[in-house]
């Protein structure tokens, strides 16, 4: 074999080898805990309904729905990921552009990520008429799969903008059509936000009520009373594609409170208490608690007039006592959740109204020493010097 021969050869194999390297030179960062975690040296291989899939050097295939992608780094793909980095340098609005103008040279499975990111981008530039079009668009070619509905757009532009309101319009356009349920109960959830952010207290009022008036099939783990199941029970494990439909039926509901009709959100929140899942049931009691504090104050256009009957069989005292008991459900079993703090600051609410002062101190000390941090502890403190005032 002549020098120049294995020259040749030489030159072969490392072509080779360049490529292979190459074909293994994509980087994706994907969501672990509350940091990312990095994949070096992979391969993406496929982008199918909302899920992206890669393969590692050592022959394994990882697949994770785009929502929980942070990042990715594409070989060869110099455009994709200009506009990659701009989007994690908080330049959404050139982020767009860029992906706009990778797109229409880019292959299929690169057309499909630029979707996927480009979404992202025009949520956090606020984009939202484009935005609301891109989400659809991936939901219609993904059959409403759940990691594309769950992608759904929750950043919208300023309120009273024109943007906005061309958000409604597709939505409204989508709604009559959209005959998957979980599809469905998002895209009223988006109509809930919009509606507020413009202005549009009645539609607003509309949306919540249709939201907050879903009541699905019985599921397992409601007990023999049909009352709450305690923590470590079979707790309101929604059926698959149910979980959306569920939380919006809890963002009507609280916007139900907000609109001075706790009695609706009250009957809507009793009806499917045994449905939610476990993560649902501590923003559940804390609305049960809600409801029940405003229909005890006697105001309201539902709630009675002083001289009109009473406030159904418990009376206000009793709506009280019930609301507070909701409220330390949510401490007492949930107490890392982020709905534990203001829920502790609402029973001390409850414990003074009914004049249990010891009670009310009690709490709000609680909250101060195990949330110090949050918001309710602030608004704690103040409550416990008013209470200091009174005498003892």
């Amino acid at each position: 074999m002549t020098g120049q021969t294995m020259n040749r050869i030489a030159a072969i194999v490392m072509t080779c080898l360049a490529a292979a390297a190459a074909a293994w030179a994509d980087e994706v960062a994907v969501v672990s805990g509350a940091s990312s975690l990095p994949y070096a040296g992979v391969k993406v291989m496929d982008v199918q309904d909302g899920v992206i899939s890669f393969r590692t050097a050592g022959g394994s295939t990882v697949r994770r729905p785009a929502g929980e992608v942070v990042s990715i780094n594409l070989a060869d793909q110099p455009a994709f990921n200009q506009a990659e980095k701009l989007l994690a340098a908080g330049k959404a609005d050139q982020a767009v552009q860029a992906y706009d103008g990778a797109f229409d040279s880019a292959m299929p499975v690169v057309k499909s990520l630029i979707q996927l990111r480009r979404l992202k981008a025009l949520e956090q530039a606020g984009m939202s008429k484009r935005a609301v079009e891109e989400w659809v668009r991936l939901v219609e070619a993904g059959k409403a799969s759940a990691a594309v509905v769950a992608m759904k757009p929750t950043n919208f532009a300023k309120a009273l903008s024109k943007d906005n309101d061309g958000a409604i319009d597709v939505l409204e356009g989508q709604l009559p059509k959209a005959a998957d349920k979980t599809y469905k109960a998002v895209i009223q959830q988006m109509l809930l936000e919009l509606y507020r952010l413009q202005g549009k207290e009645q539609q607003a009022a509309a949306i919540a009520a249709q939201l907050a008036g879903k009541a699905l099939a019985s599921a397992p783990g409601t007990s023999p009373k049909g009352g709450p199941n305690p923590p470590g029970r079979a707790n309101g494990a929604a059926p698959a594609g149910n979980e959306e439909v569920l939380q919006g039926q809890l963002t009507g509901a609280g916007a139900l409170i907000e609109q001075g009709q706790a009695k609706g959100a009250l009957d809507a929140l009793k009806a499917n208490l045994d449905k939610y899942t476990p993560a649902q049931l501590p923003l559940a009691y804390l609305l049960l608690g809600k409801a029940q504090m405003e229909l005890a104050k006697g105001g309201g256009p539902e709630a009675p007039k002083p001289s009109g009957p009473p406030l159904g069989a418990i009376g206000q005292s009793g709506l009280l006592r019930q609301a507070g008991l909701d409220f330390m459900r949510v401490v007492a079993w949930y107490g890392e959740s982020k709905e534990a703090p203001e829920a502790l600051f609402l029973a001390g609410q409850v414990n003074a109204r009914i004049g249990n002062v010891a009670a009310a101190r009690s709490a709000y000390e609680m909250l101060v020493n195990r949330f110090a941090d949050s918001d309710a502890a602030a608004q704690a403190k103040t409550a416990l010097a008013g209470l200091k005032e009174k005498p003892q």
